[in-house]
């Protein structure tokens, strides 16, 4: 889930979810998914080790998966290695960042319009330009493997 509606759920509050919030939970999906990936090849210690930091916060372990450079990713299994030479990770957070301002920008003007139409256009709009943006992503790093 993403980070404002795991926190908006930790503290009770109510929260509207936007687009935004899938293609960011996607994105932790997706990170899950290679951190805890067993048939990637032989795993190291530091894969366990990152395995374990993203049990108990995936913000540090992301932040450890983007520290990774070409004097450690040997100690990783290889589609660790791959991924972080792509700077796939990296990319898709820039894209979540982007797509974020995005969207608050066309909130801050919506909130001037009644019309639940335009509204739900706009979502639909941010929805369909935030999958566009993944699958950019996608598609240039399977191009570049």
């Amino acid at each position: 889930m993403s980070n404002a509606s795991r926190l908006a759920l930790k503290h009770g509050e109510s929260y509207l979810q936007s687009p935004v919030d899938d293609i960011e939970s996607f994105f932790w999906v997706l990170l899950y998914g290679i951190v805890r990936n067993s048939a990637q090849g032989p795993r190291s210690s530091r894969d366990d080790n990152l395995q374990r930091t993203l049990d108990d916060a995936r913000e540090e372990a992301l932040f450890q998966f983007n520290q990774l450079g070409p004097d450690t990713t040997m100690d990783y299994c290889p589609l660790a290695r791959t991924l972080s030479a792509s700077r796939l990770l990296r990319k898709y957070e820039e894209a979540i960042y982007n797509i974020r301002t995005q969207w608050a920008r066309g909130c801050h003007a919506l909130h001037r319009v009644q019309d639940g139409q335009v509204w739900e256009l706009c979502y639909h709009a941010a929805a369909v330009g935030g999958l566009l943006a993944v699958l950019q992503i996608l598609i240039d790093f399977k191009n570049s493997t």
